[in-house]
């Protein structure tokens, strides 16, 4: 685990929030994990049989730069989403972590079905590029549970029956009171059921003559036959569904967040088009995605984030940064740029809403003034929920491949704002330094939309460890210190996609340029970060020293993005002990031909520099905060955290870089599809 990048923290939905329990008192016995409430009933009692997931590539140990390794946080991630799933309860992941109790406590409650589906889809990937081998049971549980959940009519459905905790929370999700009678079965559209579209796709590729083509293709015709075709727009009938209940165009079209919801779907049929071929499914995300850019009313002029008719008067970051993703998926698999602008406007205003140095965005957006500064936030603290800091990671790498670079905007948010928001240790829960006694229950609003289930203390910390948080400021894990809900757990299903993301972009590979047999392919490294690969392995001290080492693999030409903090005329380039020229095509350093076992290391000033950035906080609480930097890299923030320091990374700041030994795996498989 990296070194002194050791606080983490993700992102959660606000409508979920903090319990009115208090859990049980300090010294009490240890709450077991709950097992249902009678039978569970769930809609196909017979599903097809299926294999756990095999992960194929090469492992080896080496020893590498001490800094940021997306693998080895990857890897963490695994044993988050393994861990946090209830045996008792047929592997049901809880949705609510709250680490500020004591002792800490995860519940069940209807947010659970919400993210399932965003855990199905990022097991896989955290697995290919960590190797990890932890917990397989609790993955094939789970695989085998969703099979269980699919229905004749292709939609996945969270039984009731046995969890009465699914229908507890009214209004958001789920049907209104007087609907509830008799309800057995229920699915989340848009939300939890299009991330499952997407984790049924990757299984497809993985494990093509297993059940996976069939049940994915079976429910995306279910969610084709959800969506309201009007002219060159596309929208879910409704937020939710139950079987055999009939879909009809509705009054009036989505508005708000459920509109906006509408991305999650696109996203989802993009990719499952990708990954097994389906045009309808494109064409239909093209309409989703002209609909909420265009015709919704949830974006405003310049980009500007609307509640969209909503009514709440505050716009919810997450679900408009998603939105972004799935129009640059979709430009990227059409070339249709219609939606480039749209989306290059909102990009710079989430910018501007936030703060683009840490990569610190904020959960809640006013339609009033620029962004929100000044604003009263109605959860009065101001946190960043990680989920929006994983969409803008992916908006960026995303714009970079379109060719419109904003490599530097990736680095600088992975290294700071996602990387401090995934939970790395525990230490803090229990070392006796933990000021618990602010951790009060919030009531009014939160109360109407959060009703707990059954709950656990056991072993939640370490169970945690991996998660990402729901509430941090800029300087601490916990940022909304009235919340006990530490990690809400539908950011720890985003978290893991830019890290997956940053890690597969981080380099390319190009073949495309050869034209003669003794040509060599091209191996682009674009991210400055540690990576193991087929072709090369990088090995980066950023931000001990300014300095990243290719040991080449293949015989290759290498070019290198020197980002932008370091003067181009400075870089200089060795290989194997002999000076190498090089010449600079825009941002990117060629170094020429690179043999096989051949090692180029290349070298750039790094000047520690201090920064000050505003962000808002609560009211008459702190919003300047003082940055200590190396390169892109916060090594250092005044005011420091209370709760949970960020940003505690002293280390680096001496300059001499320290090593660990680490398990590399290169997979087979990169999904370059996804």
């Amino acid at each position: 685990m990296d070194i002194g990048l050791r606080h983490s923290v993700v992102a959660f939905f606000i409508l979920v929030t903090t319990t009115v329990n208090t859990g049980p008192p300090a010294g009490a016995d240890v709450v077991p994990d709950p097992g249902p409430e009678g039978p569970i009933t769930y809609i196909n009692p017979n599903p097809a049989e299926c294999e756990p997931i095999q992960y194929q590539g090469e492992r080896y140990e080496a020893t590498v730069p001490a800094t940021l390794d997306l693998a080895e946080r990857a890897k963490l991630s695994v044993h988050f989403l393994t861990s946090f799933m209830n045996p008792n309860l047929e592997y049901e992941p809880y949705n609510m972590i709250e680490l500020m109790k004591v002792p800490p406590t995860m519940w069940h409650c209807q947010g659970d079905f919400q993210m399932q589906g965003k855990v199905l889809e990022m097991i896989p990937p955290s697995r290919l590029i960590s190797g990890s081998r932890e917990n397989p049971k609790a993955e094939y549980e789970f695989m085998k549970m969703f099979l269980r959940m699919q229905g004749d009519d292709g939609l996945v459905y969270a039984p009731v029956v046995g969890r009465p905790w699914v229908l507890k929370q009214g209004g958001y999700l789920h049907p209104p009171d007087d609907q509830k009678e008799g309800v057995e079965q229920i699915c989340t559209l848009g939300y939890g059921t299009s991330r499952a579209l997407s984790g049924f796709t990757i299984l497809a590729k993985l494990d093509p003559d297993g059940p996976w083509p069939e049940a994915a293709r079976k429910l995306a015709k279910g969610i084709k036959k959800t969506l309201i075709v009007d002219g060159p727009n596309a929208y879910a009938f409704s937020h939710w569904n139950i079987p055999g209940r009939e879909i009809e165009k509705p009054e009036k079209p989505p508005v708000g967040i459920i509109a906006g919801g509408n991305a999650w779907t696109a996203m989802a049929l993009i990719q499952y088009h990708r990954g097994l071929g389906d045009p309808e499914a494109l064409d239909l995300a093209g309409k989703l995605l002209h609909f909420i850019f265009l015709d919704s009313g949830y974006f405003g002029e310049n980009g500007r984030y609307l509640a969209g008719g909503s009514g709440s008067g505050w716009a919810h970051f997450h679900t408009h940064a998603t939105s972004m993703v799935a129009a640059l998926y979709y430009i990227a698999e059409t070339g249709d740029k219609t939606l480039l602008n749209p989306v290059l406007e909102a990009y710079d205003y989430g910018i501007e809403a936030g703060n683009g140095v840490l990569g610190f965005f904020p959960e809640a957006v006013h339609e009033s003034g620029p962004g929100f500064m000044g604003q009263d936030h109605p959860y009065k603290y101001h946190t960043s929920e990680s989920c929006e800091v994983a969409d803008m990671v992916m908006a960026a790498i995303l714009l970079s491949k379109l060719g419109i670079d904003k490599w530097d905007d990736a680095d600088r948010w992975l290294r700071n704002q996602l990387a401090e928001n995934q939970l790395t240790n525990v230490c803090w829960v229990s070392d006796g330094r933990l000021d618990t006694s602010v951790a009060v229950p919030s009531q009014g609003h939160i109360d109407k939309f959060y009703q707990p289930g059954k709950y656990t203390t056991n072993n939640v910390a370490q169970r945690a460890v991996g998660g990402f948080a729901s509430h941090p400021s800029a300087n601490d894990f916990q940022g909304h210190p009235e919340m006990v809900v530490t990690i809400a757990n539908c950011c720890s299903g985003t978290g893991p996609r830019a890290l997956f993301y940053g890690w597969r972009e981080a380099i390319t590979y190009d073949k495309g340029g050869m034209i003669w047999t003794f040509d060599r392919p091209v191996l682009r490294i674009n991210l400055l970060l540690n990576r193991a690969s087929k072709w090369a392995d990088i090995e980066s001290h950023i931000p001990y020293a300014g300095r990243v080492d290719v040991k080449a693999k293949h015989d290759l030409k290498v070019e290198v993005r020197i980002p932008h903090w370091a003067d181009e005329k400075l870089v200089q380039c060795v290989v194997d002990g002999s000076t190498r020229e090089i010449t600079f095509d825009g941002r990117y350093a060629k170094l020429g031909e690179i043999n096989k076992g051949q090692t180029a290391t290349i070298t750039m000033p790094l000047e520690e520099r201090m920064e000050t950035v505003h962000i808002q906080g609560p009211p008459g609480g702190v919003n300047e905060y003082k940055l200590v930097m190396r390169g892109g890299s916060v090594v250092a923030i005044d005011p420091p955290g209370k709760y949970h320091p960020l940003y505690q990374r002293n280390h680096y700041r001496a300059g001499k870089t320290l090593y660990r030994k680490v398990e590399r795996f290169v997979p087979e498989d990169e999904l370059n599809w996804w």
